[in-house]
This record gives structure tokens, sequence and C-alpha cells, in this order.
């Protein structure tokens, strides 16, 4: 059911950015871990440049992006000692446990009708700001 729900998210975001235009609703993060979960699933390569473009933003931002989810421990990049433009990017254990978990929470929704508990009690994760993939937030609310 994870793929099912992950190939139909990744139909719904082209639906939404080609309508409405992939700058005003950007979610590169999301756009490229729904690709390499799919690819992962498929036993394809995922390349940098690939990559970057699954995430319809500049390919200067994705790179940043990814190197952020790097450093959250959500993927790893492979690079051959023969040719360094070929870099490889895949989930690492904690990306794909992290992305199965976020299409379980999904999945919950849609069986029930209902979120599993307000919206506003969903945990935040900034591994900028918390120092990693693990570090979890209570949602701030403006004053």
């Amino acid at each position: 059911m994870r793929i099912d729900i992950c190939k139909r998210l990744v139909a719904m975001r082209k639906i939404v950015g080609v309508s409405l235009g992939y700058s005003l609703c950007p979610n590169p993060v999301w756009d490229m871990l729904l690709d390499l979960y799919l690819a992962d699933h498929d036993h394809r390569d995922v390349f940098m440049l690939s990559l970057c473009g699954a995430a319809n933003i500049p390919s200067s931002t994705a790179q940043r992006k990814i190197v952020e989810m790097e450093k959250a421990g959500w993927l790893r990049r492979e690079s051959p000692d023969t040719d360094r433009r070929c870099i490889e990017v895949k989930l690492t254990s904690d990306g794909t446990r992290l992305v199965n978990s976020l299409l379980d929470g999904m999945i919950d929704i849609l069986r029930s009708g209902d979120p599993p508990v307000p919206l506003q009690a969903y945990p935040i994760a900034d591994p900028a700001l918390h120092g990693g993939s693990d570090a979890f937030a209570s949602p701030q609310r403006p004053s």
C-alpha cells in the first residue's frame, strides 16, 4: 500500500505543480524523498542530476537540499572513483524509515477519514535547527 500511496502522491504533486506552478508550491525535499523511495522499490539508480530535476527547483537549490538531507541522515551520495560526475543518491535506512512513517500516517488518515490526532499535535522535525533527524519539537504557534 505504501508504494501505491507514494505513486499517487507523486502524481498529485505533478498536477498541483503544473496547475499552479512549481515556484508557488515548492516541496523539494518531499519530492526528492518520494523519488528516491520509488527508485529503491524499483531497484533503479538515481543520480544527482535526475534527483535535482525531481525537485522542480533550481539545481543549486536542490543540491543544497540534498546536502541538508544527507546531514540529517536520510540519504547518502556515492561517487565512483572513475567518474565524479556520476554521483548516485540513495535513501539510508533512516530515510526509508522516515518515508515509511510518513506514508503510514497518510494511509491511516485515508482509512479513517480523519487524522488520528489533531493536526496541531503532529511533531515537526527540522534537522538544521535541532541537530539531527531524530530531534522533534512541538509546532510553534504565532503569538
